[in-house]
């Protein structure tokens, strides 16, 4: 099911958002220590115990000189990827759209976006289908030009979380 964009239903990506990946080792849950996706964070806990929350960014891949028009950097018609060395185990994840304009890079990296929005339609019902390997790479293209496939969809119901002071031990290794 897809929306028409931009209405009360849906949302597409907008300049500054970027793609997260959220999950765990088994739908609705993480049961191994450790283990870098989650599906919820507990915001205190994380902070006392120096941890990161179980969300990873993905990495933009395509570059665009498109320099007109309401989406100057194309994230609409984007591809990401990322990389899943973190992991120990199959994972199986939902895409996240994050929305970040006045967060520290120390802060993202540690606790992920303080604003998201989950993805609309489609990818639930396939989640068990496409689960990710350790040391397997995951793309996925935001956009149109694969076929006639509308732009990828994010719920109109932006989750937010407060500032977080960045403490991981490694936040500067990143």
């Amino acid at each position: 099911m897809v929306a028409t964009p931009n209405t009360i239903a849906q949302q597409i990506l907008a300049n500054g958002d970027q793609i997260w990946i959220r999950g765990g080792d088994d739908i609705g849950s993480s049961s191994i220590p450790g283990f870098p996706f989650t599906w919820e964070d507990n915001w205190n806990t994380l902070v006392s115990n120096q941890q990161r929350a179980g969300i990873r960014l993905m990495t933009k891949v395509n570059n665009t000189t498109y320099t007109t028009g309401g989406n100057q950097n194309q994230l609409n018609n984007s591809q990401w990827q990322l990389l899943t060395w973190e992991i120990n185990a199959t994972a199986y994840v939902d895409f996240i759209l994050g929305r970040d304009e006045n967060a520290l890079e120390n802060e993202v990296w540690q606790y992920g976006p303080r604003g998201w929005e989950a993805q609309y339609g489609g990818w639930n019902m396939d989640k068990l289908k496409y689960p990710i390997t350790p040391g397997e790479h995951r793309w996925m293209d935001t956009g149109f030009e694969v076929g006639d496939k509308p732009s990828m969809n994010f719920m109109n119901s932006l989750f937010t979380r407060a500032a977080l002071t960045a403490n991981h031990p490694n936040v500067n290794q990143k």
